[in-house]
């Protein structure tokens, strides 16, 4: 302190809450600045809310993408059920093939070929893996095309 007016130090130390030496006040190094003290309790429970929230969304998205994934799998079974001379083993053959490449997303997978004179239908069902709390269900695609084949001139 100069000529009765602190210094600069002097001053922050003050409106920190701090005596001298940087310490805050009270029991020396341990004990906590006055400003700082709080209830940790709606921390906590923010905490859990916002974990509730990232896994709800994480399991939402799972749900979109695995109606992608049985949707791409019905869509390619019609895709090589259509094509001239092709069985409904091509069709579960191509269905079951996109549906093995997510056998860590899909389970109790199901594909039904329904032919039905000129159409074909393809109709995959599978559940989803859950992340969390059971939030599962089936997921259900069908697609549906016309069998190419070959029709004389008079059939045209």
């Amino acid at each position: 302190m100069t000529g009765g007016q602190p210094t600069k130090a002097e001053e922050m130390n003050q409106t920190m809450g701090t005596a001298g030496g940087g310490q805050p006040e009270g029991r020396g190094s341990r004990s906590r600045f006055v400003a700082d003290r709080g209830d940790v309790a709606p921390m906590v429970i923010m905490f859990g809310l916002a974990t509730v929230m990232v896994f709800f969304v994480i399991q939402v998205a799972l749900l979109f993408h695995a109606r992608s994934v049985v949707t791409a799998a019905a869509q390619d079974g019609v895709r090589a059920a259509q094509v001239e001379n092709a069985t409904t083993a091509d069709a579960h053959d191509a269905a079951s093939q996109i549906l093995a490449g997510s056998t860590a997303l899909l389970n109790n997978e199901s594909v039904v070929v329904t032919p039905s004179g000129e159409f074909i239908t393809v109709t995959v069902t599978a559940d989803v893996t859950s992340v969390a709390f059971g939030l599962t269900g089936p997921v259900t695609a069908s697609a549906s095309g016309v069998i190419e084949r070959f029709r004389p001139q008079s059939e045209r």
